[in-house]
């Protein structure tokens, strides 16, 4: 018989684990990448992408920055290819702001572990966006619910059926002016 003593970090052992975060907080459990601050990060994308960063804000110590639709695109390539590494699409969702709709992206380095927020601000009565897909393939159904459920037309998108509701179903259930009905 083995004895599996302290070697193995065993539940029973008294010595830490390398890199548990809550007794050696300063390793990063998946990257081995330094983070950036969000202002650091925010400089990089002004110095790249000028008044096409529309707007910025810090929220939480994360980073968030709005592009229009037309800059999506490029600005989410070289978030992902620059040394930034945003190699992660955490969730994308839309958001029915009652005058505009808008996509927000929440992307995150693994390896560097810093997060940043993109918004793009759509009209109404035609929310076109182009897809992220080709940037980001975990983009995919979180694309598709968006589209489901607000009406937002993502551009390029490869599989654009309907993932959550039936193909029949009218409306956008995630808008404020959307009215359920009894079925006749």
């Amino acid at each position: 018989m083995k004895d599996h003593g302290q070697a193995h970090n065993s539940p029973m052992s008294s010595k830490p684990k390398e890199n548990n975060p809550k007794e050696n907080p300063k390793e990063c459990l998946v990257g081995s990448g330094k983070p950036l601050d969000p202002e650091a990060i925010k400089s990089i994308l002004l110095k790249r992408f000028g008044s096409v960063i529309e707007e910025t804000q810090v929220i939480n110590k994360e980073l968030v920055i709005w592009v229009s639709a037309a800059n999506l695109l490029e600005v989410g390539r070289f978030l992902k290819d620059s040394e930034l590494a945003f190699d992660h699409p955490r969730c994308l969702c839309g958001v029915d702001q009652g005058e505009h709709l808008e996509v927000v992206y929440h992307l995150c380095s693994i390896s560097r572990n810093h997060k940043i927020t993109v918004k793009v601000k759509l009209p109404r009565h035609m929310p076109k966006v182009p897809s992220l897909y080709p940037v980001y393939k975990g983009a995919d159904w979180h694309e598709r619910e968006a589209a489901e459920m607000f009406g937002i037309i993502f551009e390029g998108h490869p599989d654009p059926r309907h993932l959550l509701l039936l193909d029949d179903f009218q409306g956008y259930p995630l808008r404020k002016d959307f009215s359920w009905s009894a079925p006749e």
